[in-house]
């Protein structure tokens, strides 16, 4: 049985936790009040959780920096604000969903710039720029 619990212990400390949980089922059915087995078994099950929520959280980060490097940044605001609750921020909860915010307004000032650039790179307003300008009105 210690051999056992040693090789789970192993597979645990390698994070191999369906090898531990094949171990740890087999001792759970030799020994089924054993603490010692009842508490690694609860050990793995959290470490698996918790694994399972670093590999999703890693993925979602993926997936934003990919919408981030497409300049889609109000999917990114709106997924970043679902996955906040979700996150455990540390000392500065608001750092990743700020981050594209400035970004959106300036992609904002330049579409209306560019905008406005269009407007006045027409052949008509060009033209009408250039009369006002550089040919003096008709007299009649």
């Amino acid at each position: 049985m210690y051999e056992k619990l040693a090789e789970a212990r192993g597979h645990l400390a390698a994070s191999r936790f369906s090898e531990a949980l094949t171990v740890l089922e087999g001792l759970v059915r030799a020994k089924p009040n054993d603490a010692a087995v009842q508490k690694l078994l609860k050990l793995v099950q959290r470490d698996q959780e918790k694994q399972s929520k670093l590999d999703r959280l890693q993925q979602e980060w993926e997936e934003l920096k990919k919408l981030v490097s497409t300049k889609r940044y109000p999917e990114v605001i709106a997924r970043a604000e679902k996955a906040a609750g979700r996150i455990s921020w540390g000392q500065r909860p608001g750092e990743f969903v700020e981050l594209p915010a400035p970004s959106q307004t300036q992609l904002e000032r330049d579409g209306l710039l560019r905008k406005k650039l269009r407007q006045h790179n027409r052949p008509s307003s060009r033209r009408a720029v250039l009369t006002r300008r550089f040919v003096p009105p008709r007299r009649r």
